[in-house]
């Protein structure tokens, strides 16, 4: 049992990414959001030191903002939710990646696209029909009583790790129905593909 992924949100990820997160690797790929908390901490730190003690409310709430966003991001990928995803333009980048919405009951699927720049698979560019392992936590929504979750937030494991023995051992745990289902799926998604959330009609 010890292999087993802890719950996150209440519930278990069927296949959980189980990765090991190079922190540089995805701030090189997403720098916006660390950057931002890391210098708001940065500068509460030194008002708190240079102007005022009052600052360093700010700076504790900054540092502790700062500390959960990195703890979130290590259990995304090792207990999130693994699913495949496809590459459906090259410019901009964009990846598909199909999933259930169910909370354990009934069936929600759903088609998630979203932009993927500046993604990298093998090393190049990506191009149509490239296939990527994506891992994603689902959001509750406002309704705690909802049957579904709301959203997902997938993201290429590319993102945090060039392991290649990771990378290939997590495509390996996607089977074939997997990329039939996503397949089957994407055809009902509207084109020109855009970002969203796209959902299907259970039984489609």
């Amino acid at each position: 049992m010890d292999d087993e992924p802890l719950p996150l949100n209440g519930t278990v990820a069927s296949n959980p990414g189980r990765l090991r997160v190079n922190y540089l690797r995805w701030l090189m790929h997403k720098p916006a959001w660390p950057l931002g908390w890391a210098a708001a901490a940065v500068a509460a730190v030194a008002g708190a030191v240079l102007v005022h003690w009052a600052f360093w409310v700010s700076a504790a709430f900054l540092l502790l903002g700062n500390a959960f966003y990195w703890f979130r991001l290590k259990m995304h990928f090792e207990r999130g939710d693994a699913n495949p995803g496809l590459v459906v333009s090259a410019t901009p980048p964009l990846v598909a990646v199909a999933t259930d919405l169910t909370k354990g009951f009934g069936s929600f699927p759903a088609v998630k696209v979203f932009a993927a720049g500046p993604l990298r698979v093998a090393g190049r560019r990506p191009e149509v029909g490239d296939r990527v392992a994506t891992v994603s936590l689902y959001s509750p929504g406002l309704d705690p009583a909802a049957p579904h979750w709301s959203d997902f937030d997938p993201h290429p494991a590319e993102y945090v790790t060039a392991d290649p023995a990771a990378l290939a051992g997590l495509m390996a745990t996607f089977d074939p129905g997997e990329w039939d289902k996503l397949a089957r799926l994407l055809e009902l998604v509207p084109e020109p593909y855009r970002p969203g959330l796209y959902l299907i009609p259970a039984g489609a």
